[in-house]
């Protein structure tokens, strides 16, 4: 087996600059939410509850020249919390679990939800599943589907019209079909309340895990299907495989040994392309399911909150937006970097 390295070099390179600007962003917006979190505390928080450190402060502040917030951002903030003025040092430092004073309030419950560990493992095994199915299937029935014209063009259609409908969409039509109408799968979640063990746990857990999973496969599987037919149809009459079919050599032989490798490249470069643009489907299925995966992870960075007399207010929680950017780009980079390998593997030429 040989390496592709200048394509595996090329991921690499990509995945540290990605890692560099999230690291130098989240830095930047947690300095500002860090100010901003000073003003507040100088106006509204010490300020009016205890108005004699409040005196103090501003005493401190004029001998120094600068602002009592300011006074408050890097005495009371920063040197309190370890963290450093430097943007890029501050993102690292706040991706590390220090970003204790921008941390929002989240109740016991929400707590054990927002589990990151069990939300990436829920993610990754909702994603590998649906992309497993969508290889397979794929391949089977699209190299099928290039003996067939005038199915293939059926199904072309039909990839148009599911690239157009949105995947909650979808989700929602399969939740009415199966759970609400047959009454064979359950609508959401990962397990039922009660609890389970054993095989029937595992079982339990399958089957909350179908109707998200064929979510994910109905909408990707048909322009996965049209792309392996339209390759083989490409490589079905080249040369080669005309002068292995007058040696007498089987088809299932033709397609498994020569086709399927030579179209692999292609399919390969397709997956890692579609593997991002699933993610973002994921996401959105991950909480119309409730699925406690990195989907609901993110909706929860944001909370919204209704304050009684003041209105409705939206506050930022920096560290779970941050921290599932992170693994988001770092589960991306896991799979190109595999799908570099297999190219390899499929065709040492690529190297």
């Amino acid at each position: 087996m040989r390496i592709a390295k200048r394509a595996l070099g090329r991921i690499i390179a990509i995945y540290i600059t990605v890692m560099l600007i999230l690291v130098l962003t989240a830095g930047i917006t947690a300095n500002h939410l860090l100010k901003e979190r000073a003003k507040d505390l100088a106006a509204y928080g010490i300020g009016m509850k205890n108005p004699v450190l409040y005196e103090q402060i501003k005493r401190e502040a004029a001998k120094e020249g600068v602002e009592p917030w300011e006074y408050i951002y890097e005495h009371f903030l920063l040197e309190k919390y370890g963290l450093s003025k430097n943007p890029f040092l501050m993102g690292i430092q706040l991706l590390l679990n220090k970003g204790e004073p921008l941390k929002t309030q989240i109740d016991k419950r929400k707590e054990r939800e927002l589990s990151l560990s069990r939300a990436t493992l829920v993610t990754l095994t909702v994603m590998l599943s649906s992309v497993a199915l969508i290889v397979v299937f794929g391949v089977i029935f699209g190299m099928k589907l290039a003996n067939h014209p005038r199915l293939l063009e059926i199904i072309e259609g039909i990839t148009r019209l599911f690239n157009g409908l949105p995947s909650w969409w979808i989700g929602v039509l399969l939740i009415v079909i199966f759970a609400v109408k047959l009454n064979v799968l359950p609508t959401g979640g990962l397990f039922t309340p009660k609890p389970l063990y054993g095989v029937t746990y595992v079982v339990d857990l399958i089957k909350h895990l179908v109707l998200p999973i064929m979510t994910l496969f109905l909408v990707f599987i048909w322009e996965f299907m049209s792309i392996v037919a339209r390759e083989t149809q490409k490589e079905m009459y080249q040369p080669y495989i005309q002068t292995e079919r007058a040696k007498g050599i089987p088809e299932k032989v033709i397609y498994r040994k020569h086709i399927l490798r030579n179209i692999g490249i292609v399919l390969s470069s397709f997956t890692a392309q579609k593997f991002m643009e699933m993610f973002t489907d994921y996401l959105v299925i991950d909480y119309l399911f409730g699925l406690m995966g990195l989907g609901l992870v993110l909706k929860n960075s944001f909370v919204r909150e209704i304050i009684p007399n003041v209105g409705v207010s939206i506050t930022f929680n920096f560290y779970l937006f941050f921290a599932t950017t992170l693994i988001i780009a770092t589960i991306s980079f896991g799979v190109s970097l595999f799908l570099e390998f297999l190219k390899g593997v499929i065709d040492p030429r690529v190297s």
